[in-house]
């Protein structure tokens, strides 16, 4: 990782993708412990694929939702996570996963048409105050590789919208 730099190349950014959504879910709710024990148990079983976010950056909720019919109809999951690939003895390729946190981005009338790291990023920093440093360390990573392009210009945001002091 370079120094004075929060873009850390072990962690990653995407949305899952996933045939058995439609079947696993009836719709997220406020309950977050039981939205993430559903998705967990969801990405244990391996039925599922994660779309890089440099495949969707720009793209508005709307845009993103119109991809395929695998998601949910009004639901996107955004995925933080470490990951590693490796290969077994058979030469398959394997890809664990690791350090996941999952947010849930619901379509609305109001955010159909912004763009999907706008929506991302006021979602993240909304609950940034009250999470682990795993997750801060995710959010900072984030903000800069996709919006902010520095250490400093992140840390202004961060201070601004989260801490308004």
């Amino acid at each position: 990782m370079l120094e004075n730099s929060y873009d850390a190349s072990g962690i990653k950014f995407g949305i899952i993708m996933s045939m058995q959504f439609r079947n696993s879910f009836n719709e997220f709710n406020n309950d977050e412990e039981k939205n993430n024990a559903s998705i967990k148990k969801l990405l244990y079983g391996k039925n599922y694929q994660i779309i890089d976010f440099k495949e969707i950056d720009g793209l508005t909720i709307e845009e993103v939702l119109n991809l395929n019919d695998r998601q949910m109809p009004d639901t996107i999951l955004f995925i933080m996570y470490s990951s590693v690939q490796y290969e077994t003895s058979q030469n398959v390729k394997l890809n664990d996963i690791s350090n996941v946190e999952i947010i849930p981005i619901q379509k609305t009338d109001e955010n159909k048409d912004k763009q999907i790291d706008e929506v991302i990023i006021n979602d993240i920093l909304k609950k940034y105050d009250s999470k682990d440093e795993s997750y801060k360390r995710k959010v900072k990573c984030f903000l800069q590789r996709y919006k902010y392009q520095t250490k400093a210009k992140t840390d202004k945001i961060i201070k601004e919208k989260v801490y308004k002091k």
